[in-house]
This record gives C-alpha cells, structure tokens and sequence, in this order.
C-alpha cells in the first residue's frame, strides 16, 4: 500500500512551488497586518507572546526607534549589528 506524502511533488516539502506561493501569500498577509498595528500595539503583542521586556530586542528597538522618529518627523533606519563578524558577515582576508 502506498503511503500518501503530506506534501507532494518531487522532493516533498522544500522542492513543492505550491507550498511555496502559499507561505509566501501568508506571510505577505501577516505582515500587513502586523503594520496595521500601532507600536503600542506592536509592543503589547510581543509582551504577550514572549513575556514584558522578554525576546525580540531586535525588533524592539526598531519600534521605539520607529515611535521616536515619527515625534521627531524623520525617517528611522537602524544601523547593521556589528559583531564579530564569522563566517557569513565578515570581510575577505586581505
């Protein structure tokens, strides 16, 4: 008896366009709605789902960045993390 696959196609799940015209139709939906919040809201969400203050300081700091910028009537753009670097971020040898 064959099994039947959950997602079908060559490869199953990571090789299906189907699946993948589908996550990127959700997450297109979710990230309207997300910017439909306020940053109140964005904040008060993120406190729910990960704890007061808790996780995402990334994300965070680019709301109140954000709230800032809009009292001051200004673009706001966050500065690239600078770290160590590693593999994926750092410069070719010189």
């Amino acid at each position: 008896m064959a099994r039947v696959r959950k997602y079908p196609g060559i490869g199953g799940r990571r090789h299906n366009p189907v699946g993948g015209e589908e996550k990127r139709a959700e997450a297109i939906s979710r990230n309207e709605a997300w910017r439909q919040l306020s940053h109140k809201e964005q904040l008060a969400v993120l406190d729910a789902r990960l704890g007061t203050g808790v996780g995402a300081a990334r994300q965070r700091a680019r709301i109140k960045l954000e709230q800032v910028a809009e009292k001051k009537g200004e673009d706001a753009k966050i500065a690239p993390k600078k770290g160590k670097g590693g593999r994926r971020g750092a410069a070719p040898p010189e």
